[in-house]
């Protein structure tokens, strides 16, 4: 077993003290936040959030479920399956690779590249658990405006994401705003983390559990990830990369026994995707569409209990009736008989009546319940699945515009903290790992740039589709008059940019080089065409001419004798 030495244990004993402070001014700091994701996901995804160390490991969906009405857990659910079929859905080419020069995604061998590159990742997303993991983090952000993704490399897959839930991490922002600190906790037993972190790493507490055969006994782990400032430039080991790693257990304050760091090591790059919804200038915490549906969900709970309650107290009221006879005596059933002494007198009857206009309420609830799918962009869903039926491109943009125009600013952000990066992480995995076809000598030193071609990113480009057919029909139908407009429209970069438009594959179209071959084999041939042709018809005016001239009567001749000739 190795014993660390006396500046070992002071170096470790000061940083897991900065560590211990640093985290609970994080948890101080999502104190703010708690009491709000706590009210959505009782009334959202009763089976989301870790805010107890009980519901860490298994939380109970059942437990302390005052949920009446299913609307906003039913129009949550579609939100997060909307999200992920319209934003990267497996059966889609949701994302393509280009150079950032649009000169060099016109040379065949960098849209090979990039295409073949693509297809692959692709593959690799899909044998992985990409997709799982995408799909609860689109729940989470649709409920709390924020979620958290520790993306990691896997031999056997090459990438394993694992989304955390609200509750169970922290969060701290660089002075840009963008998320660079992550502190998560889990429970672990004693046996796992004994697998984990090695006997010789672990505490004298979780060693002596250890020893007596306590093996599932529970404990709190933190994970910290945060920017290394003291970092040595000229090393590349796991000490002295950018961003610190390090597993410890809090264990009890002052007792050096129950606390300690388990592991220490590093990133090259963050390794957590933290999207959210729409921010607040710095603050680290995003609000999503559940901050907007938790007060008509906490008002439509109360409408169905009132509901359920005057159904019930019509159905089987209160009842008042002589104080002689007992609940045995009363015979409620249908058709029951009780016997009562001077029962003109002595009648069992309700206590009061309930006048509660039922139909208003109902009307209300139904209100209310189309008020939390609209806000959860279900109608919007709905809207794009009847779109289909559309007849024109210009139906189907005004159908959309409205809609989409709401949602294009969290969809930029989910772009550009959420799916950009794991593609960039992804291709940088394969990359290391040798699964990508062989880079082109142009693409050498050149940075990726990654373009999204989803449903959705689409439908955000459905105004430009529109707009460029608009433009081409006024150009075709003004060339009859004024024929000199047709000589404004490059044909060339309008099928390209329509095909783009429509995320058409780039390897679908022929390479300019290629089509200036065509097009110049096709003008040579239609040249010697034209050159046959005329040959032709010069050989048939000298065969006519020929003809005529043997044909003409000899008229020198007829006239020879004739006055000397």
């Amino acid at each position: 077993m190795a014993v660390a030495t006396a500046p070992e244990r002071k170096t470790n004993e000061l940083l897991l003290q900065r560590l211990l402070a640093r985290h609970n001014r994080l948890k101080s700091e999502y104190s703010d936040q708690r009491s709000s994701h706590e009210s959505i996901a009782a009334q959202m995804c009763p089976w989301r959030g870790r805010f107890t160390q009980k519901t860490r490991a298994n939380k109970q969906v059942t437990e302390q479920n005052a949920v009446y009405d299913s609307t906003a857990v039913r129009a949550h659910r579609g939100m997060g399956a909307f999200l992920m079929g319209g934003g990267s859905s497996p059966a889609r080419n949701w994302f393509r690779l280009k150079p950032p020069d649009p000169r060099l995604e016109e040379v065949y061998s960098v849209r090979a590249f990039f295409a073949e590159a693509a297809r692959r990742m692709r593959f690799v997303m899909s044998r992985s658990n990409v997709y799982q993991a995408l799909h609860n983090a689109y729940e989470e952000i649709s409920a709390f405006g924020t979620a958290c993704v520790l993306m990691e490399r896997n031999f056997d897959t090459v990438v394993h994401l694992h989304t955390l839930t609200v509750g169970s991490y922290f969060l701290a922002t660089s002075p840009l705003g963008v998320v660079n600190c992550v502190y998560r906790e889990f429970e672990m037993t004693v046996g796992q983390i004994v697998a984990e972190f090695g006997l010789e790493n672990v505490t004298q507490e979780i060693r002596h559990q250890y020893d007596e055969g306590m093996l599932e006994t529970t404990h709190t782990v933190t994970h910290a990830v945060e920017p290394r400032e003291d970092r040595l430039m000229d090393k590349l080991d796991q000490l002295n990369m950018r961003f610190r790693s390090v597993y410890f257990l809090q264990g009890e304050r002052r007792d050096n026994r129950t606390r300690g760091i388990l592991r220490e090591g590093g990133y090259k790059t963050f390794p957590y995707l933290v999207p959210r919804w729409s921010v607040t200038d710095l603050n680290s915490w995003g609000s999503g569409p559940g901050h907007e549906v938790l007060p008509h969900a906490k008002r439509l709970q109360k409408m169905q209990f009132a509901m359920g309650e005057a159904v019930a107290f019509g159905a089987k009221p209160p009842l008042q009736g002589p104080p002689g006879l007992t609940q045995k005596d009363i015979k409620l059933r249908p058709g029951g008989y009780t016997p009562v002494a001077n029962g003109a007198n002595q009648k069992i009857e309700s206590m009061f009546k309930v006048n509660l206009d039922v139909v208003a309420l109902s009307d209300q609830i139904e209100r209310t319940q189309d008020q939390i799918s609209r806000a959860l962009y279900n109608d919007l869903f709905m809207l794009l699945m009847n779109s289909r039926r559309a007849k024109t491109a210009t139906e189907v943009d005004e159908m959309h515009e409205e809609k989409m125009l709401m949602l294009g600013p969290a969809l930029e952000r989910l772009h550009n903290e959420l799916l950009r990066p794991l593609v960039e992480r992804v291709f940088g995995y394969m990359e290391e790992a040798g699964l990508l076809p062989a880079v082109p000598s142009e693409l050498q030193g050149v940075p990726l740039q990654v373009e999204f071609v989803s449903m959705l990113q689409q439908l955000q480009q459905a105004s430009g589709v529109v707009t460029l057919e608009r433009f081409l029909s006024m150009v075709s139908a003004g060339g009859g008059a004024f024929p000199e407009m047709l000589d404004i429209v490059d044909a060339d970069n309008v099928a390209r940019d329509y095909a783009d438009m429509l995320a058409i594959e780039p390897d679908n179209l022929r390479d300019p080089n290629d089509v200036a071959a065509i097009r110049q084999a096709r003008a040579e041939a239609q040249s010697q065409q034209a050159q046959a042709e005329a040959q032709a018809v010069q050989a048939g005016a000298m065969r006519d001419v020929a003809a005529a001239n043997r044909d003409a009567p000899d008229l020198a001749g007829a006239f020879q004798g004739y006055g000397g000739i």
